[in-house]
């Protein structure tokens, strides 16, 4: 039985392991910490289910939703009637208008009847449907997603509308990000339909005819929180496969396969690197120093998630929204908010709101820096502004990852290409994670997947 070692227990190398051990490998994951899941973690108080990290999958990208059909994981996905996101123009939240699709429009009268974007700003929004695609267009070129949006839909959609939605995803500034790294469905889009508006268009006429009437919901989660996933991934594995309070402290080959060191030595014949980005630099940077520069030159941010519960009576706004993101120009601590019990049923009881605060990325405060009191004290100060909440939360929860979001800036896939052919030059060695081709938890997964099929095959 061939025997594989897998480097990390976060999502990445718990599907990893799952899926070697499915293909009848004889695996061992070794984790540095003392609990496994990395950034997914559920943490329940007094009846209330808090995130610390993702909170959900997007149903477009199935390798999580699978994962969670294998282990028998419930899922539920997000409730109809408060559909909807809020953004934040002049210290007021306004809404979204109906039908906007990621950056543009599907629907007209929503948008042209909306006071976000000014009517200049909508004129030049509609150029986007007479603009020629952009020539020269191949394969290898990269630009920003600042440049393509400006260049298709102008200056204030991207400041109002595609910077603080960005910044939701990727936790990054759109003037550095790659767009084929991050979003090559629009330059696709593009040069499909010559129209990112048209393109649009399609897509939301295509989507309606598959869901055929039925109620839509473009995210799941698991029914008890995203824990229930990383501890089914734990009940699915043999009992020895894992290895906590294990860090990796030296990898080596051998003529046979490879010497895992962490506390100990141990043979193997394959390894699945599926380590945080700068552990995994450190680790290989041992073996090739050019591949641990590669990997160690993926840029990252920080960002920190701070779950703040109320009893009902102390917040009067409806909350009638799945939450709200935050233009960088409105100079706010928080990017982003969710009302989470707006967002999945059960998450609290009905006399308790909960709302999930996002603080830090590419362009916010260095959390890092800040103690728990401060991420609070200054999420508190943004939500009393916004929501008009007059009382104190009766609990908090903070949560911060320090250097551990990465930013798919411009060049981000030819970096990648180095990267794999550094790992191809190991032999029996694949490595996996987010920030080579995918951020999300289902990006993870799949990524895990594909590194475990390729050591197999």
């Amino acid at each position: 039985m061939t025997r594989v070692a897998v480097l990390g227990g976060g999502i990445t190398g718990l599907a990893g392991a799952l899926a070697l051990q499915d293909a009848g490998a004889d695996v061992t994951l070794f984790e540095g910490s003392s609990r496994l899941g990395g950034a997914l973690a559920t943490v329940t108080r007094d009846g209330v289910i808090m995130e610390l990290g993702p909170d959900s999958f997007v149903r477009t990208k199935p390798a999580s939703i699978q994962l969670c059909e294998r282990l028998g994981v419930e899922l539920i996905g997000t409730g109809e009637e408060h559909a909807r996101t809020l953004i934040v123009q002049r210290g007021k939240l306004h809404p979204i208008p109906e039908g906007f699709r990621l950056l543009a429009p599907t629907r007209w009268m929503p948008f042209l009847k909306s006071s976000l974007i000014s009517w200049p700003g909508k004129l030049r929004m509609a150029l986007d449907l007479i603009l020629p695609r952009r020539p020269g267009c191949s394969d290898t070129d990269d630009v920003s997603l600042a440049d393509f949006v400006r260049r298709r839909l102008g200056s204030e959609a991207l400041v109002r509308l595609a910077q603080p939605m960005i910044a939701g995803i990727f936790s990054g500034d759109p003037e550095n990000l790659s767009l084929r790294a991050t979003m090559p469905m629009l330059l696709d889009l593009e040069q499909k339909h010559r129209s990112l508006t048209l393109g649009m268009q399609a897509q939301a006429k295509l989507t309606k005819a598959r869901s055929a009437g039925a109620a839509y919901s473009l995210f799941r989660t698991p029914k008890d929180g995203m824990q229930a996933l990383v501890d089914a991934l734990e009940a699915a594995l043999a009992p020895s496969t894992i290895r906590l309070d294990s860090p990796v402290e030296a990898l080596e080959r051998t003529d046979d396969g490879w010497t895992v060191r962490a506390g100990g030595d141990e043979a193997f014949d394959r390894v699945l690197v599926a380590l945080p980005n700068r552990v995994a630099a450190s680790v290989l940077g041992e073996l090739d120093s050019d591949l641990g520069s590669e990997i160690s030159g993926v840029p990252l941010a920080s960002a920190a998630t701070i779950n703040l519960v109320w009893n009902a009576e102390g917040v009067h706004h409806p909350l009638d929204a799945f939450g709200f993101v935050v233009p960088a120009n409105e100079d706010r601590f928080v990017m982003a908010g969710t009302f989470t019990q707006r967002k999945y049923e059960g998450r609290c009881a009905p006399d308790r709101v909960l709302i999930r605060a996002f603080v830090g990325g590419a362009l916010g405060p260095d959390v890092g820096a800040l103690d728990d009191r401060a991420l609070v004290d200054g999420s508190l100060k943004d939500l009393k502004d916004l929501l008009g909440i007059d009382a104190q939360p009766v609990t908090t929860q903070v949560a911060r990852y320090v250097n551990r979001q990465p930013q798919y800036v411009m060049g981000h896939l030819d970096r990648v290409a180095r990267i794999e052919a550094g790992v191809a030059a190991l032999p029996n060695l694949e490595l996996a994670g987010n920030y080579l081709r995918g951020v999300g938890v289902a990006e993870c997964v799949k990524s895990a997947n594909s590194a475990a099929e390729l050591l197999l095959s």
